[in-house]
């Protein structure tokens, strides 16, 4: 379950067709920030998906 959770969060967040278009429309610092960010994210459901599923089971 936190596997799948986290793929399917960055499979959702980190698009590389999305990088170009992001990186015209919103700058490189913006983009930069946002992909930082979001490199942090799927990691943070996968360890809190992991804790849960230790709670609940």
């Amino acid at each position: 379950m936190p596997a799948i959770l986290t793929y399917l969060t960055s499979m959702s967040l980190l698009s590389l067709v999305r990088l170009p278009m992001e990186w015209g429309l919103l700058g490189g610092r913006v983009t930069a920030i946002r992909w930082g960010a979001t490199f942090l994210l799927p990691l943070l459901v996968g360890v809190c998906a992991l804790a849960w599923q230790r709670c609940a089971g």
